[in-house]
Formats: structure tokens, sequence, C-alpha cells
């Protein structure tokens, strides 16, 4: 009868330990910061959508081209088809998806604050603008 008390009593202390475990690491998964990713389709007309984001800084954006003609997101006057339609702050380097074919993904992680002003290289969405805008806390 000893024995089966005390083991009850080992096999409560497992439990009990087991569950403090699971609550520790419950608190430190919802209690750390998580990356934020954010969306933004190519549609048919080379349009952006949502054409405009306000994201944190250190957020990814994924672009998916949702239409059926391959596109590009380009954030380089130097290589943009219309540089007036491209501005970046002055510490962020430029940069350029390449070509998406439909279907296709491509994210990038806004590590500077700031505004960004994005086009498409292709030459049937001559009006395609976006703007992301990066502030230092939660938008």
């Amino acid at each position: 009868m000893a024995n089966g008390a005390v083991y009850r009593w080992f096999l409560y202390l497992r439990l009990r330990a087991a569950l403090a475990l699971c609550l520790c690491i419950f608190l430190l998964t919802a209690c750390s910061t998580r990356p934020q990713t954010y969306l933004m389709d190519i549609t048919d007309a080379g349009l952006f959508y949502p054409s405009s984001l306000v994201i944190p800084k250190g957020a990814t954006v994924i672009w998916y081209n949702t239409g059926t003609l391959p596109y590009s997101v380009v954030c380089d006057p130097a290589t943009a088809r219309d540089p007036a339609k491209v501005r970046l702050p002055t510490e962020a380097t430029p940069w350029s998806s390449g070509l998406l074919y439909p279907g296709q993904t491509w994210a990038y992680t806004f590590n500077i604050s700031g505004d960004f002003l994005f086009t498409t290289n292709a030459a049937s969405a001559e009006n395609s603008v976006g703007t992301i805008s990066v502030r230092n806390q939660q938008p």
C-alpha cells in the first residue's frame, strides 16, 4: 500500500512538472516577437493589390503574381522602366524581384524605415505603382 501511494505521488509530480513545462513553452512562444508578413498581389492588369501598405520595420512583404502574365517588382531607379515611379530612402539598397511568372512569389524584408515607391517593368502595366511605408513601431 505504501508503494502504491509513493508511485501515485511520483506520477503526480511528473504530471505537474510536464504541465509546468508546457506552460513555460506556451508563454515563451506567446510572448516572443514574431516578424510580420504581408501579402501583396500582382493582378492580371499588372496592378498591385493592395496598392499601399504601412508596415513595421523588420516586416516582410510577399508579392504574389495572381495574373496570367509575368511581372516584376522594381524599386531600383537604375533598372526601372520609368525611374520617376521609384523612390526609396537614401540609406536603402535598391531591389528588384526579377521576372515573376504566374503563381510565383517573391519576398523582401524591410529593415530601413521610410517610404518605398515601386513599379513593374512590364510594358502592359505602365501605370502600376505601389507604396510601402515602413515605420519604426507597429502600424
